[in-house]
């Protein structure tokens, strides 16, 4: 619905003005930017978490915070396998106290 004709017959069809339809076509392009730019930057979220290595996470300081709970599981497996702690349960009770 590009085309002004397009829009002057949805106008006539619908019974809107002219104008209200040109806005709310910009008005749907605009939330169709946002949607886009919004996927965008969580792509490049995700890339940059799958890129980090042990060394790039302060683990100190994620702890001190009480920002583990909300890293992902393959961050949490990261730091238990070069810890070299047990997988279990009992494990992420290590996680509280970081050497």
């Amino acid at each position: 619905m590009n085309d002004d004709d397009d829009v002057e017959e949805f106008s006539k069809k619908y019974v809107v003005g002219k104008r209200l339809v040109t806005q709310y076509l910009e008005h749907l392009r605009e939330l169709e930017r946002r949607k886009k730019k919004r996927e965008d930057s969580r792509k490049r979220a995700n890339l940059e978490e799958k890129r980090k290595t042990f060394e790039d996470y302060n683990w100190k300081a994620i702890c001190r915070e009480g920002k583990i709970k909300k890293l992902k599981v393959v961050v949490l497996d990261m730091y238990i396998s070069m810890r070299n702690l047990k997988q279990s349960k009992g494990a992420l009770r290590w996680l509280h106290t970081v050497p």
